[in-house]
């Protein structure tokens, strides 16, 4: 267990996933261009301002120091970020 400040999850159930890649086809057409999985690249953000806007449901939860968040998602779609909102270390452990 690492030490941490506070992060802030932001999560997106893979049955919204495509509507997910169709928004960022639209907001960031130059990746797109460049490759088609670039959402895979992690080089773009998509802020829930815009997620509302694309009428994407999604949810969040502030992760406190000490606390832990326990993820599933499937390899083919990516459903979740973690932004650090201050200083981390922090162990990851991935079960497969």
């Amino acid at each position: 267990m690492g030490v941490a400040d506070y992060k802030v999850w932001t999560t997106i159930a893979p049955e919204h996933y495509e509507k997910v890649k169709e928004a960022a086809r639209e907001l960031f057409p130059e990746e797109w261009e460049k490759c088609h999985n670039f959402l895979r690249h992690k080089s773009i953000l998509i802020s829930p301002e815009q997620l509302k806007e694309k009428k994407i449901p999604f949810g969040q939860v502030v992760q406190g120091p000490r606390e832990i968040i326990i993820t599933y998602c499937r390899v083919s779609t990516p459903s979740f970020i973690g932004i650090d909102l201050g200083i981390h270390c922090v162990d990851i452990l991935s079960l497969g």
